[in-house]
């Protein structure tokens, strides 16, 4: 029912398997080159790192039973169709549904969320029930009863990309792109199952009154299907135009087909086995409509009235000014429409006087979600249009915004270092305290003609691509940055340091520049192999570039020659950022989401483990268990279920978990406030059992005492050493037996 859809894609998965084992490395905290490990009791969050280059606080395992799990998202943009019953909107977001309260049509209020791990595309209100065409995860059925604690009850797993329904007693009709039309009871709403099917052309929008669904197809326009047999439905007339069928309403034997690029078309279907065009009215492109009276509402790039009264010669009335981009859904009820936008959310307009639209209020922003880092508790996040905003994650499932500093420009990449943040906004390297997260404010800028494209920041210099040439600022007078050197460089996306070296990724591939002297920088070696290159990262002498198809892997020990290692291939998807930890690597793969690679063997990257976050993954970052990925739509918060160890040397090769050693997962988890932890013993042993604090800092000693070989079972209340009770969040329970040390993490809900 909305704007162009992606091809029919597989149906993504929410828990994956982490298969590789990290390896740890020492670090020199002046060096942008190596990883550091932080001893315990640290605040392991008061380091900063630059994302092209690898860090650790310890290393990683991650074991074959372990998951990636969604946490919490915010920052939600891309609002597709909206249904409104009473005083709410029920929005089908990208992510998910959104419950708006509208009681104030001018300051539309969030009652309540729910993610959704797929793509909402229409919406159906009826009784207590909102029926959500979720793209490839089919039919989603939520109980809408209390708006407020909204609860998904069931869902029907569509052979090809739900796209729209419409729901008519104890039948959702849903309109299933290349699948066609399938016909679900939904009697039981925890328990739907298929009826009936007709699969031809592309079904995008569905519209049923009495024993007939009228289809809006893509390649077909209006296709009319009898549904008197629920279970064989089956084709009555289809009515073709040069236009692209998207969305289809009817009333008094005429339907109105939202055409794409062709507008308004007025079909009359009185008689059903032979439908015919009886009028139009031209448009940029069409994709929703709604009539109220004799007034047509299209979404049509913007919000359009057409009147209809004379349905043989529609013509415009009024239409909306440019606001939040590309308007895709519409609905009307009384005297108030409610628009959807592709890359924003939902935007509510007076339609008493339909020539004069007036906007009111509105719920969400063009902004999309570039880039995201994270230090200390505060995710710093380019959110392009909408400048940076800090949000606190201090508690990952309840992030909240802290402050923000707003630009004219668009926001694509952000930076930290100390209480500075350096982001890239259209022709200018903005410099904003972030001290203070509350009270942003900028003290330095440095103007780039061209645009500029990628910075990194290390030891008071800025290194920056801007297309046209590589260049060093100065930026240790933040308020005065200053040109230090500068060399040609064509196409560059990304840049990264390592010790002399400065490694740029752009469009023709990887370029070693010599920053030794950082007045005069020159390229010493170009490599063509990974074209098309968004993001790199080094460590050690080794290279990762993204670009097509995927990862690609250089040794640079001989900068004058990089040789090529390995390849790992995301066709059709890029790395358009990267991020190095121990021996996994962290990509934000544009159209695939996150994507996690081993990298233990440079010379063969394999991916172990993927998210599938929908909208355009551009920006990641991984600090301890949590995974931040920008996705356009979205800021994602996930936790992959990993092990924290540390191994010392020993010269008989004792392993980590000999056989017979296991720490259990915590039960019952989430916990309030008790849990237990339960470990085994192969042999006597002095053992100590601590809990800490997503920041790594110590908030319980359970255990430090010598045990009897055999299965242990301990008791934690909640509470820290002092016996206070500790605030709800992500801790982490870490088992020492001699040399050998296994973490798993547990969540506290009161």
């Amino acid at each position: 029912m909305r704007l162009c859809k992606p091809l029919p894609v597989a149906a993504c998965c929410a828990l994956l398997l982490w298969l590789v084992t990290g390896a740890a490395g020492s670090f020199d905290p002046n060096s942008t080159r190596s990883c550091q490990r932080v001893d315990d009791g640290a605040d392991l969050d008061r380091l900063m790192y630059h994302k092209g280059t690898a860090r650790a606080t310890a290393n990683w395992v991650c074991r074959p039973d372990s998951n990636v799990e969604y946490v919490s998202s915010t920052l939600w943009t891309g609002a597709r169709d909206v249904c409104v019953v009473d005083d709410y909107a029920y929005c089908a977001f990208v992510n998910g549904l959104v419950i708006l309260d509208l009681s104030d049509p001018d300051h539309p209020r969030l009652v309540s969320r729910v993610y959704l791990q797929s793509e909402g595309w229409g919406i159906f209100v009826k009784d207590d029930y909102a029926y959500v065409a979720h793209g490839c995860a089919g039919l989603v059925i939520i109980d809408v009863s209390d708006p407020a604690n909204p609860d998904s009850v069931g869902g029907y797993d569509t052979p090809g990309f739900a796209n729209d329904v419409f729901v008519s007693d104890t039948l959702a009709f849903v309109a299933d792109m290349e699948e066609g039309l399938q016909v679900i009871s939904v009697s039981d709403p925890s328990d739907p199952y298929l009826v009936g099917t007709h699969a031809s052309g592309s079904a995008q929008g569905v519209y049923v009154l009495d024993s007939l669904a009228f289809v809006a197809d893509y390649w077909y326009t209006l296709r009319v299907l009898s549904v008197s047999d629920p279970s064989n439905p089956y084709q009555v007339a289809v009515w073709d135009t040069v236009g692209l069928g998207y969305d289809v309403v009817v009333e008094d034997s005429l339907a109105y087909v939202a055409n794409g690029p062709a507008g308004v078309q007025v079909i009359c279907v009185s008689d059903p086995s032979h439908p015919y065009c009886i009028g139009s009215h031209d448009g940029d492109f069409a994709s929703s409509i709604h009539l109220q009276d004799t007034l047509a509402f299209v979404a049509d790039m913007r919000l359009r009235v057409l009147s209809v009264a004379q349905p043989a010669s529609p013509y415009l009335v009024g239409s909306a000014d440019y606001s939040f981009g590309q308007a895709v859904g519409v609905f009307v009820k009384d005297s108030l429409a409610y628009v959807t936008y592709e890359r924003a959310g939902l935007e509510v307009f007076s339609v008493s006087d339909p020539a004069t639209l007036s906007a009111l209020g509105s719920y969400g922003k063009d902004g999309q979600i570039t880039d995201v880092v994270v230090s200390d508790t505060v995710a710093y996040v380019a959110a392009s249009r909408q400048g940076l905003k800090m949000l606190s994650v201090s508690d990952p499932y309840e992030p909240y915004l802290l402050g923000e500093f707003i630009t004219d420009d668009y926001v694509k990449q952000v930076v930290v270092s100390d209480t500075l943040a350096y982001i890239l906004c259209g022709g200018w390297l903005r410099i904003v305290s972030v001290g203070d997260p509350k009270v942003p404010y900028q003290v330095g800028k440095y103007g780039y003609p061209a645009g500029v494209d990628g910075v990194c920041i290390v030891d008071g210099l800025a290194y920056v691509v801007d297309g046209e040439c590589f260049q060093v600022l100065s930026v240790r007078d933040p308020s005065s940055p200053h040109a230090q050197g500068h060399c040609s460089l064509l196409g560059g996306r990304a840049v990264c340091v390592e010790d002399s070296l400065a490694l740029v990724a752009g469009v023709s591939g990887l370029h070693v520049v010599s920053v030794y002297d950082p007045t005069a920088p020159y390229v010493i070696s170009f490599d063509s192999g990974c074209n098309e290159a968004h993001s790199v990262a080094v460590c050690d002498s080794v290279v990762y570039v993204g670009g097509n198809p995927g990862l690609a892997s250089y040794s640079i020990s001989r900068p004058e020659k990089p040789r090529f290692l390995g390849s790992c291939s995301w066709v059709p998807n890029r790395a358009f950022d990267l991020q190095l930890l121990d021996t996994l690597l962290f990509a934000a793969s544009f159209g695939q989401g996150l994507q996690v690679v081993s990298v233990s063997d440079p010379s063969d990257p394999r991916t172990i483990a993927s998210y599938s976050a929908f909208g355009f993954s551009t920006g990641v970052f991984v600090q301890h268990d949590l995974v931040c990925l920008a996705c356009y739509n979205c800021l994602m918060i996930l936790l992959p279920e990993l092990v924290t160890t540390d191994v010392h040397p020993v010269d008989d090769g004792t392993q980590l978990s000999p056989p017979g050693f296991r720490l259990f997962q915590n039960y019952p988890n989430p916990l309030n406030p008790f849990t237990r932890i339960e470990f085994v013993l192969p042999e006597p042993d002095k053992v100590k059992l601590e809990i800490f604090n997503i920041l790594g800092q110590k908030v319980r000693i359970l255990l430090d005492a010598h045990l009897d070989a055999g299965q242990q079972t301990l008791i934690w209340d909640g509470r820290d050493d002092l016996g206070r009770e500790v605030s709800s969040g992500v801790y982490m329970y870490r088992l020492t037996v001699a040399q050998r040390r296994e973490t798993k993490k547990m969540l506290l809900l009161r």
